[in-house]
């Protein structure tokens, strides 16, 4: 919805989109009252400066692996999440509400006591909820304790479901 709301807005003129603009400047615009950046679009001749009200940047994201590459990982090709966790995540298919409760074992890799948790787990898909990523985190914590029954129950569902439940901060 946030999606179609913005292109709406592009398309009617109300904001303007500056697509593939590589940033290599920002500074506040210096009329006193504190209104607005100046952004610096691209290096050397080719540079350019805009005032805006806001700088919203929509990078996209990969998974950056490289501090990876010595372990051993099962990715899946096509979303860069864990093997058992893609087909739970894929956006073709899921969306933030229907991607189920998952953790340690789902998670795992072929490296022993090695797992990828948080939006790092979700690889390409930009369906991660910060709620499943303290999930994730207690999941792996009660399996590398050798508690895998609390390591399997998931107390914290989706919103609306009836074990749903805020996590705790502790």
């Amino acid at each position: 919805m946030l999606g179609t709301r913005l292109q709406r807005a592009v398309e009617s003129g109300a904001v303007q989109l500056h697509a593939q603009a590589s940033v290599s400047a920002l500074r506040p615009v210096e009329d006193g009252k504190g209104h607005g950046v100046v952004v610096t679009v691209g290096d050397g001749d080719s540079a350019r400066e805009l005032t805006v009200d806001t700088v919203v940047a929509a990078t996209g994201f990969r998974p950056e692996l490289d501090m990876l590459r010595e372990l051993r990982l099962e990715l899946d090709p096509a979303v860069e999440a864990p093997v058992r966790l893609a087909p739970l995540i894929d956006p073709e298919i899921h969306s933030c509400g229907t991607v189920p409760a998952h953790g340690a074992d789902v998670l795992a890799h072929p490296e022993d006591g090695f797992f990828l948790a948080g939006m790092k787990s979700y690889g390409r898909a930009p369906t991660f909820l910060l709620a499943t990523g303290y999930e994730q985190v207690r999941s792996i914590a009660a399996h590398l304790a050798g508690d895998d029954a609390t390591a399997r129950d998931w107390p914290c569902r989706r919103p609306g479901s009836a074990r749903w439940r805020r996590p705790s901060r502790s």
